[in-house]
């Protein structure tokens, strides 16, 4: 088996065909793929050619899984079109998992961080990839952690649902021993999804002391093909006031909502730098979460922005009052979902619902294109949100460290029983402090809260 950039070659151990061939007699009788493993490992841990690998398992029709190690920006870019095909072929339908938007998300918060990108390739293309990176914690230990921050969650766990994924798993997991890292920290991702679940479960079976907990809900909307019937059920105070409003903006001066899916040279900036602009008149300024405020992080969307729009993945939203523009959304269009990622609007208008507004003719709009079946609001769920949606997921941080790393559990440690209890003690939420989701349990469906506030 190859040796990873961090890893010292051991010396060859002098074996001649005939042993080896003695050595690999016990493997016959194993499935192709766990064989095929075998083989590998046994062959060239012994020191026998890749040549001599080849002709072996040519001859008796084995194809075995090739693990590999990322670690440098130059090969993940090389890799771009077979990492790309991959995300195609996998769930995950969030653009951000793309290999030039995880190559940018590093370069710009990781640039001197070392890359552990894994992935495992079977019949000349991927079936796996997990894009991680090293990162201290506690200024003590080091961890592997996906690209993944509080301005952009630019990873995830990619896997064929063609391939066999518990071998393919499998595969993964020895690549992740071998990290020289003393525990793995993944946030952000959908914990109900059957790969994560499956990685949790390999992580374990090679001795991982693991805990997965919920951070937050993010809200959903199934898109259908008939808008009054998706309105009906939601006929409450919120909704009245919502077309109350915009029977009032009619008469006042009109609305438009002017969307944006093929652009000029030189327009996805333009429209990004007025949409920045929108979201700095509301209270994010005063926060300090405005995105004009950080020139370096507005400069990180922009390019991310025309990575998309070249894909044509790229959709772009300015509300117009009076031909005002009062509110703005930054979104993703993939695999027939619309991921609402960046919203903000003016709060001189506050009292309309700028925000409500602009997504009452969104939603209706998505709901007479055919090529659409899924909102993702792409975030916390949170009160302007919720009432648009028809359900929600999970979303949870899994940390791990293989045992008996003191440190590393330690650190798991904390996050299972210390972290709930400071939580409590703090009086947060019920989401936020809920612990671990049990392997195969589905993320909890929840109602809309009846009382929400307008954006």
């Amino acid at each position: 088996m190859g040796h990873f950039p961090w890893e010292r070659p051991a010396g060859r151990i002098g074996v001649t065909p005939d042993d080896a061939l003695q050595s690999l007699e016990p493997a016959q009788s194993v499935p192709s793929l766990v064989r095929a493993t075998y083989i590998d490992r046994r062959g060239r841990e012994l020191g026998y050619s890749s040549r001599f690998a080849r002709e072996f398992l040519r001859e008796n029709a084995v194809t075995t899984p090739k693990l590999i190690c990322i670690d440098s920006l130059a090969e993940l870019r090389s890799r771009a079109g077979a990492w790309d095909d991959l995300w195609w072929r996998s769930p995950v339908p969030a653009p951000s998992a793309r290999a030039a938007l995880v190559e940018q998300w590093l370069a710009q918060f990781a640039p001197r961080a070392p890359l552990f990108a894994l992935a495992v390739e079977l019949d000349g293309q991927l079936v796996a990839a997990l894009p991680l990176f090293g990162r201290r914690r506690c200024r003590l230990l080091k961890t592997a952690s996906l690209p993944i921050n509080d301005w952009s969650a630019n990873g995830d766990l990619l896997v064929d649902p063609l391939a066999d994924v518990d071998a393919v798993l499998g595969k993964l997991v020895d690549g992740i021993q071998r990290l020289p890292v003393g525990a793995l920290c993944f946030e952000q991702f959908a914990t109900g999804q059957p790969h994560w679940l499956e990685l949790r479960r390999r992580l374990e079976e090679a001795g991982y002391f693991c805990d997965v907990h919920k951070q937050y809900f993010t809200s959903q909307t199934t898109i259908g093909d008939d808008w009054d019937a998706y309105l009906k059920p939601r006929t409450g105070g919120q909704m009245k006031t919502r077309l109350r409003h915009a029977r009032k903006m009619e008469r006042e001066g009109g609305v438009e909502l002017r969307t944006y899916t093929e652009f000029s040279p030189g327009e996805v900036e333009r429209l990004m730098r007025l949409g920045f602009e929108i979201e700095a008149k509301s209270w994010k300024r005063a926060n300090g979460t405005a995105v004009v405020q950080r020139p370096e992080i507005a400069d990180f969307y922009i390019r991310n922005a025309r990575q998309l729009a070249e894909w044509g993945q790229l959709a772009l939203f300015v509300f117009e009052f009076d031909g005002t523009p009062i509110a703005f959304d930054y979104a993703w269009h993939a695999k027939g979902c619309h991921f609402c990622v960046k919203m903000g609007y003016d709060a001189e208008y506050r009292k309309f619902g700028p925000g409500q507004q602009m997504y009452l003719k969104i939603l209706e709009r998505l709901h007479g294109d055919p090529e659409f079946d899924l909102v993702d609001f792409w975030g916390r769920r949170m009160p302007w949100n919720e009432t648009w949606a028809t359900h929600f997921y999970a979303v949870g941080r899994l940390v791990a460290a293989r045992r008996p790393h003191p440190l590393g559990c330690a650190f798991v440690a904390a996050y299972r029983y210390a972290r709930p209890l400071v939580r409590r003690l703090r009086g947060a939420d019920d989401v936020s402090r809920g612990n671990a989701l049990p392997p195969g349990e589905p993320a909890k469906q929840e109602s809309p809260a009846a009382q929400t506030a307008e954006s």
